[in-house]
């Protein structure tokens, strides 16, 4: 055993409310297809059966798919929207958002599709619709919205996207966010294929397990114990969120560490709102948190 009078890891996790993503994924081109939703990060919501949002690969501005916004029966006029968000796992402050994108009318229905932004209590909600003449049907055109937000009631997340809201057909590709000014770029990785130089230098550092389970043998350990022999705090993430080799590698890292590298502190991380209750509880009356504290619903996925 180290030596060692506190030694502790944490264990990162993210509970997720609606989508969310250790990056924020904007994909506003729509490239990054997805077998759950209309597009990777993206979901759709729609008062009427009768609208159709769709993938369109023969209408695209930039890349090679653009949103298509259809409905079906225009004797139902309704609204659908196309949403994302921005900030459902972070407390930074949010000082101004701007959405921006090209949008492509096939009729000149004057506020057929436009972005909105929109709080995440659902109470304050932003549009900037589009508005053609007839020589500027089938054209692509961009539009912009722009919100400032109060500084007595700061932000730290918003859902953003496609408000669609009259019988029409129309397209929208090529969405942008800018948060305090600065653009969100989505990771490369999302959307280009490893280099062969980047597979070279992964095969050149591997250290394969044997096992990804709880085993007496620890001999295939000997890189993580080599990364970590000097630490006094290990993070443990996960290559992707749910992946079911990664769940069962961290009982048998964590019996590791524990047995093998002397740590005796488990930290657990928690979503944002209810760390606020937490601290809230626990900077109140002591009463409260027996009463409080242990009541909520900590660390569900453990």
């Amino acid at each position: 055993m180290v030596n060692r009078l506190f030694r502790t890891f944490f264990i990162f996790l993210t509970l997720f409310v609606n989508i969310s993503y250790a990056q924020e994924i904007v994909n506003g081109s729509f490239e990054l297809k997805s077998g759950k939703s209309i597009s990777r990060g993206w979901k759709m919501s729609s008062q009427s059966p009768s609208y159709l949002i769709r993938l369109d690969s023969g209408n695209a501005y930039r890349g090679k798919y653009a949103l298509r916004f259809a409905a079906a029966d225009t004797s139902k006029p309704s609204s659908a929207f196309a949403y994302n968000s921005y900030g459902l796992t972070s407390a930074k402050p949010i000082s101004t958002i701007e959405i921006s994108g090209r949008i492509k009318l096939a009729h000149s229905a004057d506020s057929a599709l436009g972005f909105f932004i929109q709080s995440l209590s659902g109470r304050k909600i932003f549009t900037a619709f589009a508005k053609v003449e007839p020589s500027q049907i089938n054209e692509w055109q961009q539009v912009t919205v722009k919100y400032t937000v109060d500084a007595r009631q700061p932000w730290s997340g918003f859902y953003y996207g496609i408000i669609f809201n009259k019988p029409a057909l129309a397209w929208a590709d090529d969405i942008t966010v800018k948060i305090n000014g600065r653009l969100i770029i989505d990771p490369e990785n999302f959307y280009k294929e490893p280099t062969a130089g980047s597979i070279s230098w992964l095969n050149q550092h591997l250290s394969p397990l044997t096992s990804v389970r709880v085993q007496p043998n620890h001999t295939d350990m000997g890189a993580v114990g080599k990364w970590c022999d000097k630490a006094t705090i290990v993070g443990i993430g996960e290559p992707t969120h749910g992946t079911h080799e990664a769940l069962l590698f961290k009982p048998r890292l964590l019996e590791y560490l524990v047995t093998k590298k002397g740590f005796n502190t488990i930290a657990l991380e928690e979503v944002i709102p209810t760390c606020d209750k937490m601290n809230d509880l626990l900077n109140s009356n002591p009463r409260l948190i027996k009463d409080s504290l242990f009541r909520m619903s900590f660390y569900k996925l453990w």
